[in-house]
């Protein structure tokens, strides 16, 4: 489901599941998908469902998603720190 870009039910699987990880990563995916089709049309739903998206994959380690995330809201200086911490974490 999940590479299908069924993130609603994906989420809701891996969340039955148990898998925590993997359910907030299905979540904030569909929150970007979300910010990409609705932002020309709703600029706040867009920029708070990548704000969102954002903290949850900061949450789960996955910084340079969330970086790119920041990048699309233009907060370049957490996108910076977002980049820093994956550069120290893999030198």
């Amino acid at each position: 489901l999940f590479n299908e870009g069924q993130f609603e039910m994906a989420t809701m699987c891996f969340e039955k599941a148990g898998d925590a990880h993997r359910e907030k990563l299905a979540r904030a995916a569909g929150l970007v998908a979300t910010a990409n089709h609705v932002i020309s049309t709703n600029l706040e739903l867009g920029k708070a469902s990548l704000q969102t998206a954002s903290e949850i994959y900061e949450s789960i380690g996955m910084h340079e998603k969330a970086a790119t995330c920041y990048i699309k809201l233009g907060d370049y200086k957490k996108a910076g720190l977002s980049t820093l911490i994956i550069s120290k974490l893999c030198p």
